[in-house]
């Protein structure tokens, strides 16, 4: 059964998961990452294969962009950070890596909302038992 949040995206760590594909059609963003973190009140939850998807997007930028302009996706391997001032903005940081190099490159968005879904969860301490 999908499960979803569309309020306090600043409580979602996506601290060492991996974008698995990156979509834009007209103004929405639609982002799969093959895991994250959820902290909802005292309890953290690690969530399995996850779309993000960010509706009415107004703004976002790509820095640096010296190699690409829209790479992020398989090549942006690993998210080194993210951070949200609310449910309307959201910064990805991470590693973008091509055959020649390595460069860090931040992904900045604003956006009218949002929606988290995924199909499978645990709580922290089942996921550091190896569960899921």
């Amino acid at each position: 059964m999908k499960r979803s949040i569309t309020k306090h995206l600043t409580d979602v760590s996506f601290h060492d998961s991996t974008i698995e594909c990156f979509e834009r059609s007209g103004d929405t963003v639609t982002i799969t990452f093959d895991w994250a973190k959820l902290t909802c009140e005292h309890t953290q939850l690690i969530v399995d294969k996850c779309y993000l998807h960010l509706f009415r997007v107004s703004s976002d930028s790509l820095s640096p962009t010296k190699h690409c302009t829209d790479c992020l996706g398989a090549d942006y391997s690993l998210i080194g950070t993210n951070s949200s001032k609310s449910d309307n903005d959201l910064i990805l940081g991470g590693f973008y890596q091509t055959t020649d190099e390595t460069s860090w490159v931040e992904w900045k968005s604003e956006f009218e909302s949002f929606r988290l879904e995924w199909d499978t969860e645990v709580a922290l301490d089942e996921w550091q038992s190896g569960k899921l």
